[in-house]
């Protein structure tokens, strides 16, 4: 071997050895690299538990949802909150170490809460990707048929109560939508679940919200109740009923009360422009027919003039009993047109003094309403009576 060559062969041979102690201590940096860590992590043995029936008369009952942390850090919770005041946690307070074991109880209060539930309980803990996990518990509670000696009665075990006999709008104007609210209130000793409201059963001008699925004993519900005064038929008093249903074994079905009267809006006129508007007046708005015999039709007109600015329209023409109406008639009337109404009065069944009024809606915004009234005196000779206006 030359000179030369051994010197390259060294050379060669050291810088290998080199590349192999570089790539070794990196090796032994990477193994000795501290781990990056993940956090904590909580893994609940199951989410969710049914108790099935329970007696009301235990007063309360438990479960314990266990977990463990299977994360790489402590693990702790910082607090757990239900769903409703009848269920009230409890938990491990101490930090729980990676692989270590924890709870979350759950305490279901059985007194005074008949009835089918399902609660949600919610744990917040320091898990970085999950800080909060839901827990579920259902059930039903039942009462002991030896409770009660006898049937129970509405006054012993309360009911479902509003706070007032009904939704009254007064006045509801024609070109807005109107709302209110009323509050109910579940008295009775049994939770209580709601059918929902079928919308068929409430007027197209009427919507209801935030009506409760259900009401805990002594839980009570704000429901918002609207009216389209747009949309609603008709001028003057309006009502209707919303059926309620429920598994209220007290109450079952029970009706939501709504009334209103309809009334225009009319903007605030000045004299000027007042003066510019439609005017009905009627010359003669009583006709007295005097002494007649019950059974026969009795026939009257009625003018009614215009005597303002503007066209005036007849909105509304509305007797106290269907025993006066109107023949066909037009519902405008010109500046300065007087419209002549032919009314019709069936006196069947009719006994003594009677007197019959009739209200006429018209855009006359000084008078939107006038009463016109026919009045005859008949024989006392009738057992029966009319329905309406007796």
């Amino acid at each position: 071997m030359n000179k030369s060559f051994k010197v390259l062969f060294q050379n060669s041979l050291f810088f290998i050895i080199s590349l192999c102690a570089i790539a070794l201590q990196a090796q032994n940096k990477k193994n000795n690299a501290p781990k990056i860590k993940l956090g904590a992590d909580i893994s609940f043995d199951s989410k969710k538990h049914n108790y099935g029936e329970l007696d009301e008369t235990m007063k309360f009952a438990s479960y314990r949802f266990s977990f463990t942390n299977t994360g790489d850090a402590p693990l702790f919770i910082n607090k757990v909150e239900s769903s409703c005041g009848c269920t009230s946690p409890s938990w491990t307070l101490d930090s729980i170490p990676p692989g270590g074991k924890g709870y979350v109880e759950t305490r279901y209060e059985t007194s005074n809460h008949l009835g089918q539930f399902h609660k949600t309980v919610t744990v917040y803990t320091n898990v970085p990707k999950t800080p909060f996990v839901y827990l579920d518990i259902e059930g039903n509670v039942i009462r002991p048929k030896a409770t009660f000696i006898g049937a129970p009665t509405p006054q012993s075990i309360g009911s479902l109560v509003f706070e007032k006999g009904a939704v009254i709008f007064e006045p509801l104007y024609d070109n807005s939508v109107d709302s209110q609210y009323i509050k109910l209130t579940n008295t009775t000793l049994y939770t209580t679940n709601f059918t929902p409201i079928n919308p068929d059963d409430l007027p197209p001008y009427c919507k209801i919200l935030d009506f409760p699925s259900s009401l805990e004993p002594n839980e009570f519900a704000k429901i918002k109740v609207i009216i389209d005064g747009k949309k609603a038929p008709g001028y003057g008093f309006g009502a209707f009923q919303v059926p309620i249903f429920s598994d209220n074994v007290v109450l079952p079905a029970m009706g939501l009360s709504i009334t209103y009267k309809r009334s225009q809006y009319f903007p605030k006129y000045s004299a000027k422009e007042l003066a510019k508007q439609p005017k009905i007046e009627i010359a003669k708005p009583m006709h007295d027919f005097g002494p007649q015999t019950s059974g026969d039709y009795l026939f009257c007109n009625f003018d009614i003039k215009n005597t303002g600015k503007k066209e005036l329209v007849i909105k509304q023409i509305m007797a106290d009993c269907p025993c006066f109406r109107f023949k066909q008639h037009k519902n405008t009337i010109a500046p300065g047109e007087t419209l002549t109404l032919e009314a019709i009065f069936d006196t069947v069944t009719k006994n003594g003094a009677k007197t019959i009024g009739c209200e006429i809606v018209t855009n006359d915004p000084i008078n939107p309403s006038k009463y016109i009234y026919v009045k005859a005196q008949f024989q006392e000779k009738f057992s029966l009576k009319c329905p309406t206006c007796d």
